[in-house]
């Protein structure tokens, strides 16, 4: 069980569309409270959340930062590019 911000209401049971979206929300680490999206370079608004699945996941991409999980670490590993084979 996740502890949501006490500003979330939940869909009707029967809005399956609805309870997709805020199980991704969730997943993605979004439970409900409020996040901030820039304006300008030193101003700042209160994002509104999404109310479709699409529009979360424009959303969880745009803000992924202020999401409540944890950013997996990039793998440096993975990250380079293989060189070409030395000539002989």
């Amino acid at each position: 069980m996740t502890r949501l911000s006490r500003k979330f209401s939940a869909p009707k049971a029967s809005d399956l569309q609805q309870r997709e979206k805020v199980r991704y929300l969730v997943e993605n680490g979004f439970l409900f409270y409020s996040v901030q999206e820039m304006i300008a370079p030193n101003a700042s608004k209160r994002a509104q959340y999404p109310r479709t699945l699409a529009e979360a996941k424009l959303f969880v991409e745009r803000l992924r930062s202020q999401s409540t999980r944890p950013q997996p670490m990039p793998n440096p590993v993975l990250q380079r590019t293989a060189s070409p084979p030395a000539e002989r």
